[in-house]
């Protein structure tokens, strides 16, 4: 009897992992694919994707099989499937969001509008926090790669499910170009009526019968405390923004250019949805902006002055009316770079009184007619960059200030914390703030990114910059100008979240910092994820892993670098990778700003090529420009090379991605400048170069 219920119970259990694993994505690599001729194949950041390289030849269909990309896809069983796809929309946004997918499974005619299904409008759709289930239409934003549910999305023409029949279970499935500027990682298909998150379709794991539940968040950084921490405000934004802050600036909804583009037409909706947030969660809520001569309708400049001060007036009106709660407001947006006149946009100056007698009469009058039609409530805020690290730019913007001051039209100074700012010292910043400071003034910091492209690089600025500007009495709140990915610095690596949706240590510290529980490093150890301390295999690989003390220390990411790259690599994460045979030593050290705190590691590797060479002596391969400007070069001559890394001087790997029978690449660095290596392997051998980066 013991025998036969041992027996049922392993049956069960079989049953029951067999039917996980039919509940798992099937997820499929883009490049994996057969490609048509018009895509290519690249890679950043250590994401493989492909691409289109020509627009649109008819809305209706790819028109071409150079513009279909074929893939052979195996079910686990007969069932109806949802599709979805991990993309990136380009830079272009609305103009890069388009594509088509086969109106069921098979071979489909890149001709005939019946056989595909259109899909646009992906500059704002899709999920990539990790904890959110990608389903409906989504709201994540471009140049960041999201999973979309393209079985759900219907932007375009309406979305279509898939069948699969035993007996049938490998499928024929094809995509098709639309516009460039679409990127495709992967593609993915799950179960019709599971719930599957990012993190599930990232993974090829099962999704789940019932929503999962997401992470719990807290109240926002600040609250409760006697100053605000904001962010811009991006619509969609809503459960994941007010975790961390509480205060809400539209980004740009609140422009005139985005507000009224065309004349009395006005878009309304998006700056609607960031104030009535605001107003919801009892958040700060500060307009950004009235005047400024950037991001201005482009009809405004055609007007003479007399009709130009009408529209002005009006726009005024229409702002105050609509937006009676608000409680700060940026008049005047960059006077001292950016005002509207014939050198930028807007050129309405002199319908506000020009320079005058003052040489700075428009911003009065601006200031003026703020005061005479918002509410007493509303502070009267006045907005500039470049101040924090330049003291003659200070002095000139207290000129404007005090002008203001005479005839009590500003309430608050706003100056920006742009990362271009970051080039003076601590002693430069506390002056020029204490400069703005003594006007009696509340002082803001309004637009705030802290760069970063390193995590060791931007902890440090984190920690360094922002106590020396929360702490100063007289500033009474932050505005952080982004924080996901794909923010407008996203080059400089201001994020504070990565392209998965993970914290990055900045973040990880900040959130400690704000909450008082922030705890330091006092020692680490370094040892290997698999307990091993050699390499023997050609290429292979190590997971280093690094352990912090105490156990509730808050930074527990170490910055890797191993003493000679020319044995070993190793990336960001502690990836050890063999290159030659030799011993190479893994260091480890503190991500917090002047901690000493650091361990190392011996690893001996055997079994690798024994040839490694520079690039003179393979006569075929180019490098250049080298020095390299704007971090762009090209290496030809790569026949037979199947691997690029670009390796810094500690040895940790920059950029690394595998080429397919290419001659010739263009490689985009997104680094700053310094001395670096370019490494490539192919027929048993490494190549090296030095190149320096201007």
């Amino acid at each position: 009897m013991k025998k036969i219920k041992t027996i049922l119970f392993l049956m069960l259990l079989a049953i029951s992992y067999s039917s996980f694993c039919q509940n798992e994505a099937i997820v499929l690599e883009a490049e994996s694919a057969a490609l048509g001729a018009d895509y290519q194949t690249l890679t950043d950041e250590g994401i493989t994707y492909i691409t289109p390289q020509t627009d649109l030849i008819d809305g209706n269909f790819p028109a071409s099989a150079d513009k279909v990309v074929t893939f052979s896809v195996t079910f686990p069983d007969s069932g109806t499937y949802k599709f979805f796809a991990r993309v990136r929309v380009g830079s272009g946004t609305w103009n890069d969001d388009s594509y088509f997918y086969g109106n069921g499974f098979g071979t489909k005619d890149p001709g005939n509008g019946d056989d595909w299904i259109m899909c646009n409008g992906l500059a704002s759709a899709g999920q990539t926090y990790p904890y959110l289930v990608v389903e409906n239409q989504g709201d994540a934003g471009a140049e960041i790669f999201k999973w979309v549910a393209f079985s759900d999305f219907t932007g375009g023409e309406a979305p279509v499910t898939f069948r699969v029949e035993l007996g049938e279970l490998t499928k024929t499935f094809e995509i098709g170009a639309r516009e460039n500027g679409l990127d495709f990682d992967k593609i993915a298909f799950g179960r019709a009526g599971l719930y599957y998150t990012v993190e599930n379709l990232n993974n090829g794991e099962a999704g789940s019968v019932t929503p999962p539940e997401g992470p719990e968040y807290g109240l926002p950084l600040a609250h409760g405390l006697d100053k605000f921490l904001g962010c811009g405000y991006t619509p969609g934004e809503k459960e994941i923004f007010k975790a961390y802050w509480n205060q809400v600036t539209p980004g740009n909804a609140g422009k005139w250019g985005s507000v009224e583009s065309t004349r009395d037409v006005m878009n309304w909706g998006p700056l609607d949805e960031t104030y009535n947030f605001a107003l919801e969660n009892n958040f700060v809520y500060k307009h950004h902006v009235l005047v400024w001569g950037a991001q201005q309708p482009g009809w405004i400049a055609e007007l003479d002055s007399a009709e130009q001060r009408a529209e002005i007036e009006e726009w005024f009106d229409t702002v105050a009316k609509r937006y009676p709660d608000m409680d700060q407001i940026e008049v005047v947006n960059e006077p001292l770079h950016q005002a509207p006149d014939s050198e930028h946009e807007g050129n309405y100056i002199k319908a506000l009184g020009g320079a005058g007698e003052t040489g700075w009469d428009w911003i009065i009058e601006s200031f003026r007619l703020a005061r005479e039609k918002f509410a007493d409530t509303i502070d009267l805020l006045i907005n500039e960059y470049g101040i924090m690290d330049n003291t003659t730019n200070t002095d000139r913007y207290l000129e404007i200030i005090k002008l203001l001051q005479e005839e009590d039209l500003i309430d608050g100074i706003g100056f920006q914390g742009h990362g271009f700012s970051h080039n003076g010292t601590n002693a430069t910043y506390l002056r020029n703030i204490d400069t703005l400071a003594s006007t009696g003034l509340p002082v803001y910091v309004t637009e705030l990114d802290i760069d970063g492209n390193t995590d060791l690089e931007q902890v440090h600025n984190y920690m360094n910059l922002f106590p020396l500007l929360w702490e100063h009495p007289n500033i009474h709140g932050i505005t952080l100008w982004g924080y996901e990915y794909g923010l407008w610095r996203q080059d400089a690596g201001a994020n504070l979240v990565d392209q998965y949706g993970v914290d990055r240590p900045a973040f990880t510290w900040l959130k400690a910092y704000m909450k008082d529980e922030f705890v330091a490093n006092e020692s680490v150890i370094v040892s290997t994820q698999s307990g091993e301390s050699t390499i023997e295999t050609e290429g292979g690989t190590l997971q280093m892993v690094a352990t912090f003390a105490p156990e509730n220390t808050t930074l527990t990411t170490a910055k890797w670098s191993v003493n000679d790259n020319n044995i070993a690599t190793i990336s960001e994460d502690g990836l050890l990778t063999a290159v030659a045979n030799g011993t190479i030593t893994v260091k480890a050290i503190s991500l917090e700003l002047g901690s000493s705190v650091q361990d190392e590691m011996e690893i001996t590797i055997s079994g690798q090529p024994v040839s490694v060479a520079n690039f003179t002596e393979n006569s075929e391969i180019k490098l250049f420009p080298n020095p390299v400007k704007d971090g762009n070069f090209t290496i030809s001559g790569m026949q037979n090379i199947e691997l690029i890394e670009i390796i810094d001087l500690n040895g940790s790997t920059v950029k690394s991605f595998r080429i397919y029978n290419e001659s010739s690449v263009d490689v985009n660095l997104d680094s700053k400048t310094g001395i670096y290596f370019v490494r490539l392997y192919g027929n048993d051998k490494y190549y090296y170069q030095k190149i320096i980066v201007k």
